[in-house]
């Protein structure tokens, strides 16, 4: 942002600047002009005002691994300009990274377009991660178009020129005075950020400080508006109340807003990147996709919580962090009536145990061993689906030795109360000896087993020990309600639900 000169000799040196050509006398933190062009949404055009901090430009280091240039293969036109408008040369060194003739504390302009063509290729974590554009407006993830000077660049403003009857929505907060402008944290906060800058519908959910900012694309969402308030609401509240308060971040990545971005699509997906959520919902119009698509945002909003609140030191723990934010997700719904109960026995089967049972290093790797990087995805029944049956049959060990007194919630209330707000981090001896201590009993051989080695979670076991009737036949998990369960086996089962 260039602050306003009090005296005038200023204002006329400063009024020099033009577009290409960056004057000396340039001031304020780095700044980001982007803009979208009406005939051609696919194209935009970013110019770039920064100080730099060494002579290396670069683009996230996550994603794109499948192009040769990374995030670059859609980078078009790339100039530099130094101070008074000299051309800089600017050296390609593959990887999304780039030499630019200029020293640490010069100023340098970037021009450059990036082609929004990433929804014409296959992505291993779907579109949702990346960009793509429709008749109502464009998304973007923060990686897909932010050329930066490294993680010092500080912090930088990010202004739109929009089409006519456009808006944006960013997770940055806006800047007093200025019309779609924002301001941006650092470099992690550019590349980790979703936006949606179109015709769109925008409403926001707040506690304690804490923003849930929902952008809605296309009018045929735009009737579900309320249904999504709703659904906000009280998933929000059953979390805040579960863990003790709204996200507490780490002072290492700060936030008090997050945007959710829901789109139609061919398929139901979902997708955090940062603090952010994006999801597309599918256009079959069936129930099931309309479920998956309830259960993706109360999963990837508990993320905010478990996995930026409470983190893991390493991947080895991923199952920990995405199969009980399945668990948190499935009782959040089914507390608040957003599903019944036989379509959570249906879920249980249908999406999380076929996919456990099916996975290709079922009973053959821990999933602890198939965590870290790409495995991840290729490994989702293990980490997902047998993170979440492991979740469930330690909740029910914690709740048959109390008397239904204790369970996970009190486990994730304590790493909220532990980890949240400061940069520690647990390991999975920190999960065993939590979770002995509220079963009052040794998880060694559990874990030893089901944690660190490779037997199967043995859920059916789980589930009938606390009332329910459990089955597993023809690959399938069959669960229903005993119609004789005593009364201490429906408190457990109800607790164990979410009620």
């Amino acid at each position: 942002m260039i602050k306003k000169p009090a005296k005038l000799t200023l204002l006329f040196s400063l009024m020099a600047i033009s577009y290409g050509h960056l004057n000396a006398q340039t001031a304020g933190p780095n700044a980001y002009k982007i803009a979208f062009e009406p005939a051609n949404t696919r194209l935009m055009k970013i110019e770039a005002d920064l100080t730099a901090a060494s002579d290396i430009f670069e683009m996230s280091e996550y994603g794109a691994d499948q192009f040769r240039g990374r995030w670059a293969e859609f980078v078009r036109d790339l100039r530099a300009y130094g101070a008074n408008g000299t051309p800089l040369d600017v050296k390609d060194l593959g990887d999304a990274k780039w030499r630019i003739a200029v020293k640490p504390g010069e100023k340098v302009r970037l021009n450059y377009n990036v082609l929004l063509d990433h929804d014409k290729h296959k992505w291993a974590a779907g579109i949702d991660s990346v960009s793509f554009v429709r008749d109502w407006g464009v998304y973007a993830s923060g990686r897909s178009y932010f050329i930066t000077n490294g993680p010092r660049s500080g912090k930088a403003s990010v202004t739109f020129d929009l089409p006519r009857g456009w808006n944006v929505t960013t997770p940055w907060p806006a800047e007093k005075g200025g019309r779609n402008s924002f301001t941006a944290r650092d470099a992690a906060d550019l590349t980790g950020s979703m936006i949606f800058a179109g015709t769109h519908k925008e409403f926001v959910i707040a506690r304690d400080g804490f923003e849930l900012v929902f952008a809605i694309g296309s009018e045929e969402l735009f009737a579900e508006e309320e249904r999504y308030r709703s659904l906000a609401n009280g998933v929000m509240d059953y979390y805040i109340k579960l863990m003790g308060g709204v996200p507490n971040p780490p002072p290492s990545n700060p936030f008090s807003r997050s945007v959710v971005i829901v789109s139609p699509g061919e398929q139901t997906d979902g997708e955090v990147i940062g603090n952010n959520i994006c999801i597309i919902v599918g256009s079959k119009n069936d129930p099931m996709s309309d479920l998956f698509a309830r259960f993706i945002f109360a999963h990837e909003f508990f993320h905010l919580w478990n996995g930026k609140s409470i983190r893991p030191k390493t991947t080895e723990d991923e199952w920990f962090k995405e199969g009980f934010t399945n668990i948190y997700a499935m009782k959040a719904l089914y507390r608040i009536g957003a599903i019944s109960e036989a379509e959570l026995f249906g879920v249980l089967d249908g999406l999380f145990y076929k996919r456990y049972s099916t996975d290709e290093s079922y009973a053959k790797a821990s999933m602890r061993d198939v965590a870290g990087g790409d495995e991840k995805h290729k490994h989702w029944g293990l980490i997902y689906g047998g993170g979440m049956f492991a979740g469930l049959c330690i909740d029910t060990e914690i709740r048959r030795a109390s008397a239904n007194e204790r369970s996970l919630d009190d486990l994730m209330r304590s790493f909220y109360s532990r980890y949240s707000g400061s940069d520690r981090t647990y390991v999975t001896d920190d999960l065993k000896t939590a979770m002995s201590s509220l079963s009052k009993s040794d998880l060694n051989t559990f874990f030893g087993d089901h944690i660190y080695g490779a037997k199967p979670v043995p859920i059916d076991r789980c589930l009938n020990s606390v009332g329910l009737r459990a089955e597993i036949a023809d690959g399938s998990l069959k669960v229903s309600r005993k119609p004789d369960a005593s009364a201490a086996e429906e408190r457990m089962i109800a607790g164990l639900l979410g009620k």
